[in-house]
């Protein structure tokens, strides 16, 4: 499995060398005033983005995933009649060099 690049997963990704941008339409039911850089809800973003990444790579044939990284997805837990919870688990594998850790290449 090569490495995921990061257009792979979120369509119209940039980066310049001091930002990144990720398009709305690339995380789905993200809107412009919940990503609004002073008004937004960093919550609902970060929900989002895991949401679009757990489902491209669950839609990658199982050998095309990533071998030194995971994530799932819990089931939805009722908290009562109008809340529901839902976890992610994620997990990398490093590499230590110098005291330092960096993401394992993949194989």
């Amino acid at each position: 499995m090569a490495a995921i690049q990061p257009t792979d997963i979120f369509s119209g990704y940039t980066a310049d060398g001091t930002a990144l941008t990720i398009p709305y339409t690339a995380i789905p039911g993200l809107t412009a005033a919940e990503a609004h850089a002073t008004t937004g809800d960093a919550r609902e973003v970060l929900r989002l983005i895991l949401e679009k990444y757990f489902t491209a790579i669950q839609a990658l044939p199982t050998a095309e995933r990533p071998a030194y990284m995971s994530i799932s997805r819990g089931s939805l837990v009722g908290l009562d009649s109008v809340t529901v919870r839902r976890s992610y688990q994620l997990s990398f594998d490093e590499s230590v060099v110098a005291n330092a850790t960096a993401l394992r290449a993949e194989p």
